[in-house]
């Protein structure tokens, strides 16, 4: 077993942010979102929403496509039998709703929450092409503490239970939002 992790050590996760703006320039790249692909738009979704709510693919998952309520400038969807009791709803841009049912009604059905994660990362790999798939939920929260986020919206955001959790399993730059 030694002899295996000298020939090829683990690799170890990175704590640098990862420059986003390529997978965003392929998001723009797709077009409009009545010419995408079933595939393209759900690609585009799921990333999106990750990307803003900072929800696990599970959590992704368990949204209600047809259960949302829609504003002049955002979507906000419900999540049915989140995994934490205290789930944040999830925004995205305005997306048509008839084009969403397709991916549930016959003959599509709703995608796995592997399915989801492989394209969250096949998107990420685009900005990352060398590293090792990034944890959608940190960058999230990296982002948006650089945006200016504080600790406790942060906190909200990736539905973490405390500080020392996300601290422990998903900080990154929370020494200077402490300072």
């Amino acid at each position: 077993m030694q002899a295996i992790r000298i020939d090829k050590p683990p690799t170890s996760k990175s704590d640098d942010a990862i420059d986003i703006i390529p997978s965003l320039e392929f998001i723009v790249s797709l077009g409009d979102n009545s010419t995408m692909s079933i595939r393209e738009l759900t690609c585009k979704t799921a990333f999106l929403l990750a990307l803003i709510s900072a929800c696990r693919p599970s959590d992704l998952h368990r949204i209600n496509a047809f259960d949302y309520t829609k504003t002049r400038s955002s979507i906000s969807f419900n999540c049915v039998a989140p995994k934490e009791y205290n789930i944040a709803v999830a925004h995205s841009a305005s997306t048509t709703k008839s084009r969403l049912k397709k991916i549930f009604v016959e003959p599509h059905s709703p995608a796995s929450v592997d399915t989801i994660a492989g394209w969250i990362k096949s998107i990420l790999k685009i900005s990352s092409p060398g590293s090792t798939a990034k944890d959608m939920r940190v960058l999230a929260a990296f982002f948006a503490q650089n945006a200016g986020a504080g600790l406790e919206t942060v906190l909200a955001l990736g539905n973490w239970s405390s500080n020392s959790v996300y601290h422990r399993f998903y900080q990154r730059g929370i020494k200077l939002m402490l300072e």
